[in-house]
C-alpha cells in the first residue's frame, strides 16, 4: 500500500487531511511501501496513462466495470478506487476478519452495536468538510428525499 497521500496537505487546501488509521482498529495485515517507491510508481503510472503508453505490471480502475485480469496480477501498480465487491470476493473471509476490532465494543458502543444487530437497521455517511468547502455539497432536499426514500 501507498500511504504517501496522508497526513500531508493536497494540492486544493479545501481537501481535507486524512490520517492513516485502519491498522490502529482493525485486525488488518497490510504491506506499506516506502514513500519514495509509492511516489515513484504513482508517478510513472500517473505518466504513462497521459502519454497513453501502455506499460505492463500498471493497472487502472476504470471505475466503470470489473476487470477481471487485474485479479491476475502479480506484481506491479494499481490505480483507483476499485470499488467493486467482485475484486474481493474471494478474500471475503480474510478481509472479515481482519476488519475486525482491536479491541471489544464496550458500553454506549455495546449497546449500540446490539440494537443494530437486532432490528432492520441503515447506516447514512456525510461527507461533508471538504465536499462543502468545494461547493460540491448537494440541496438539503436530496438528502431529506433518500432518507426517506430508505
Amino acid at each position: 500500500m501507498d500511504l504517501s497521500h496522508y497526513g500531508r496537505p493536497h494540492r486544493n487546501p479545501n481537501v481535507a487531511v486524512r490520517k492513516y488509521e485502519l491498522s490502529n482498529v482493525f485486525n488488518i495485515t497490510e504491506r506499506i511501501c516506502g514513500n519514495f517507491i509509492g511516489n515513484a510508481a504513482s508517478f510513472i503510472a500517473r505518466a504513462s496513462r497521459k502519454l497513453k503508453i501502455k506499460l505492463p505490471y500498471v493497472y487502472y480502475d476504470k471505475q466503470t466495470h470489473f476487470q477481471p485480469e487485474i485479479l491476475d496480477a502479480k506484481n506491479g501498480v494499481i490505480l483507483g478506487y476499485w470499488g467493486s465487491f467482485k475484486y474481493s470476493a474471494e478474500i471475503e473471509g480474510i478481509l472479515r476478519k481482519e476488519f475486525t476490532f482491536k479491541k471489544p465494543l464496550t458500553g454506549k458502543s455495546a449497546a449500540v452495536i446490539d440494537q443494530i444487530r437486532n432490528s432492520n437497521s441503515v447506516s447514512i455517511s456525510f461527507r461533508r468538510d471538504d465536499y462543502l468547502k468545494l461547493g460540491w455539497l448537494l440541496p438539503e432536499e436530496y438528502y431529506s428525499r433518500a432518507i426517506r426514500y430508505i
